[in-house]
Formats: C-alpha cells, sequence, structure tokens
C-alpha cells in the first residue's frame, strides 16, 4: 500500500511542477518535505516488528558465531552468561552489552553463574570445566575423562557441580578442589545446585534423577520413564524439576515424591527454576520457552526462530534468558508473575521413599581428573561485534521521523494554498476560475 502512495504522491507533484513552474519560494524545501514524510511513513511500517518484539517482553538480544548452547543468569539479572559452539564463553551485563569472551579448548557445552554474579562456570565437550571471576579473571580449570555436559554453581560461588559424560557426577569448591564424586549408570546430562550448595539435583541417561547432600550422601533417586535431558532446584531445594525425553516436564518435591506433570507438544531440552520456586522455564524443542507456575499452569511462552537449546531464570522469576539453534541469546522481562505460594516445610535430611524413590550407600570421593589452578590471570578477550541492545532507539528514532513528516505535510499544504488560492484541508471550495 505504501509504495502505491509513494507512486501517486510523486506523479501529482511532478504535474504541479509542469504546471505551475518553480516560481513559487520555497516549493523545492517543500517537494523534499513532502518525500521525507513519506520515507518517515515506510520506516515506521518497516519498524513495527521489533516494536512488536519490544511490547512482548524482548529487552534485547545478541548474535554469535555459531548455535547457543547453553545459557545462565544471575539472581537480579544483572548477569547473563552464554555458552557457544564457535568455543566461546560471553558474558553480558543486564543491558545485553558484552563485557568479555574467552576462547575455549572446544565447543561451550554448559554455563553457569553464581547467584551474586561474582564467578562464572563453563563446560566443554573438550573435557574442561573452567572457573572465572565476573571480570574474566581464569581461576581454575578441571579435566574429566569424558565432556563436561553440565554445570551448577551456589549461590556465593563457594560449591560447583558439574556432570560428565563419563557417568560421573562431582563437587568442587571455590579453590577447585574436588569435594567428592557419584558414578551413575549411564552419563550425566544436567546438574543443578541449591542456593547454598546444601542439595545437588542430577539427571542421567539411565532415566534417574538423584539428589545428594554436599556432603557426598545420596538422599533419593527418582525413576523417569525417559531420561531426563536437564534439571533445576529451587534455592531452598523444596523443589526438583526434571525435563525428560517423553515431552514431560516433572516437579518433585524436597523428598523425591512426584508433584505432578507437564505434557509438552515437543521434548524440553533445558529447564531452570527460579530462587524462590515460583517461577520454572523450560526450552522445548519446538522453539519456546515455556514459563509455568510452581502449581505447573502455563503463564506464557516466548518463541524464537529455532530449537531453544539452554534457559535461565532470575531469582523472582523477573528475567529469563534464552539460548537458541538460532546463533542467538535472548533476554525477555517477564514482570511478577506469580504471588508467592505457601510456605512449605524444608526438606528432611531421611525422605520417606515413594515407590518410584530408591535410596542408595553415600558416594565416595574419588580424585579423577586433575585440577589446576591458576588464580587471577586475566586470559579473556573483548569481541568486537556490538550486542544488539534495548529496542528503546527504534521508539525514538521513529518520534522524529514522525515530526518531520508532520512538519513536511504542513508546509506542503501552506505552499499548496499559496499556488492555487484555496485551503482544501479547511473545506474552502476551489475557485470557480480554477475548475
Amino acid at each position: 500500500m505504501l509504495h502505491v502512495y509513494w507512486r501517486e504522491g510523486m506523479m501529482r507533484m511532478k504535474r504541479n511542477t509542469e504546471k505551475h513552474g518553480n516560481g513559487v519560494p520555497g516549493s523545492g524545501i517543500c517537494r523534499r518535505l513532502a518525500v521525507l514524510l513519506m520515507v518517515a511513513l515506510m520506516a515506521s511500517w518497516m519498524a513495527l516488528p521489533s516494536c512488536a518484539a519490544a511490547e512482548n517482553g524482548l529487552q534485547w538480544k545478541y548474535i554469535v558465531g555459531q548455535q547457543v548452547q547453553s545459557v545462565a543468569i544471575n539472581d537480579n539479572a544483572a548477569v547473563v552468561a552464554a555458552g557457544s559452539a564457535d568455543n566461546r564463553l560471553y558474558l553480558f551485563d543486564g543491558q545485553g552489552t558484552l563485557l568479555w569472551s574467552y576462547q575455549t579448548d572446544f565447543n561451550v557445552r554448559c554455563t553457569a553463574v553464581s547467584g551474586d554474579g561474582m564467578y562464572v562456570a563453563a563446560g566443554t565437550n573438550g573435557n574442561k570445566l573452567y572457573y572465572f571471576d565476573y571480570l574474566g579473571n581464569l581461576f581454575w580449570t578441571y579435566t574429566a575423562p569424558q565432556p563436561v555436559s553440565s554445570v551448577a554453581v551456589s549461590r556465593d560461588g563457594s560449591y560447583v557441580a558439574a556432570g560428565s559424560e563419563a557417568n560421573k557426577v562431582y563437587l568442587f569448591n571455590r579453590q577447585g578442589a574436588l569435594l567428592w564424586s557419584h558414578s551413575t549408570a549411564l552419563d550425566v546430562r544436567g546438574v543443578a545446585i541449591s542456593r547454598d550448595g546444601s542439595r545437588i539435583a542430577a539427571g542421567t541417561g539411565d532415566n534417574r534423577i538423584y539428589c545428594f547432600s554436599n556432603g557426598g550422601d545420596l538422599l533419593w533417586t527418582y525413576n523417569t520413564e525417559q531420561s531426563p535431558t536437564s534439571v533445576g532446584i529451587s534455592g531452598d531445594g523444596s523443589l526438583v524439576a526434571g525435563a525428560t525425553g517423553g515431552n514431560k516436564i516433572l516437579y518433585l518435591d524436597g523428598n523425591g515424591n512426584l508433584l505432578l506433570t507437564y505434557t509438552t507438544a515437543l521434548p524440553p531440552c533445558s529447564i531452570d527454576v527460579s530462587d524462590d520456586g515460583n517461577v520454572v522455564v523450560a526450552g522445548t524443542e519446538d522453539n519456546k520457552a515455556l514459563i509455568l507456575n510452581r502449581e505447573g499452569t502455563l503463564l506464557g511462552s516466548y518463541t524464537v526462530a529455532l530449537a531453544v537449546c539452554g534457559v535461565g531464570v532470575s531469582g523472582d522469576g523477573s528475567s529469563i534468558t534464552v539460548g537458541s539453534n538460532d546463533n542467538t541469546v535472548y533476554f525477555f522481562a517477564t514482570g511478577t508473575i506469580v504471588p508467592a505460594p505457601p510456605e512449605t516445610a524444608p526438606p528432611t535430611t531421611s525422605p520417606t521413599a515413594s515407590p518410584d524413590v530408591t535410596e542408595s550407600p553415600a558416594a565416595t570421593a574419588t580424585e579423577e581428573g586433575f585440577v589446576s589452578i591458576d588464580i587471577g590471570t586475566p586470559t579473556a578477550t573483548a569481541v568486537p561485534e556490538p550486542a544488539e541492545e534495548s529496542m528503546l532507539p527504534v521508539y525514538a528514532g521513529l518520534f522524529v521521523l514522525l515530526v518531520l513528516g508532520a512538519a513536511a505535510a504542513v508546509l506542503y499544504m501552506r505552499r499548496r494554498k499559496k499556488e492555487n488560492g484555496y485551503d482544501a484541508l479547511a473545506g474552502e471550495e476551489r475557485p470557480r476560475w480554477k475548475r
């Protein structure tokens, strides 16, 4: 439709020029302003998709070299980490500005950020676990026998949990010392840790969800129908969520009892739980980030171009980050979504097992792999590409264009009145000598 108006406007101006010439003062300026008005209208139309995205909660997005395999966010949404198949770990602030990136040995499989935003962890398909501070200084690395598939960090960074394709769950302290490891029947596909590090959840390829204490004691296991791909845990450990290959999202209480099951259209790839447990976010293979409350009610969803490989939610559930196979990191503001649920008692140390729950002996501390300590060595490198930030500049530019367009319209009609001797907008009829 806009191109029709453009063509008619240009033809009308050409006829007026042929009829009246360029003798009217300011006629050239008026013509240029009229063209500017049409450009403004076209720019407004082109800007509509970006504006719609902002209204749907998208605050910013950032495109990296290859697919984004994992994301993480701290409690107050001030720090966002992303791991990509381009062998880089990225760290952003809450406005989407790239703070630093780090070149790893292989593609980054998993990422985690401490709740206070001071520490960042990453695991790679090159069997490496990396631990950084907020500034990008590498503190230590750990080499596992197989790829590091998942990682989680306690709120203050004191504990780092990791899972490996070597069928191991690991727990480290902040200094990189291995506190214990636990062997599973098949590969570990997801780990999560409570706020204070007292509870560690793990999902494995043998169709189980495990829960450990930070001393290495196995508190309970839950048998799933299909293997979990990711797990999440609330800050106090009272809610454990699991994403499984059978298109199911499972809610378990702190004792390993099944609370509810939510069915998705396609398998969920990733899951995260807010600190208070009020918000559960899951990424799915049908390109969606689903937002659920503690009762399993779907509150909303965001759709991106390709499958959602990673999700993260802030402590209060007001912000989420999404990593997708479309090579993009997304940041959404959800606002206050749900009221706080009734308080629940903390999980007991000796749980009562349900039919799906089994207990087993405590984990054994084994020194598999090695730890190398490198305190305070800055190794991060900045990436020159600018992040795609807030949509506010779109609104500002649109406002300026519309103001210029309005000015062009007024000047153009004044020029026409001076040429023709009447004002069509004011309802004046064309003089008889003009007919």
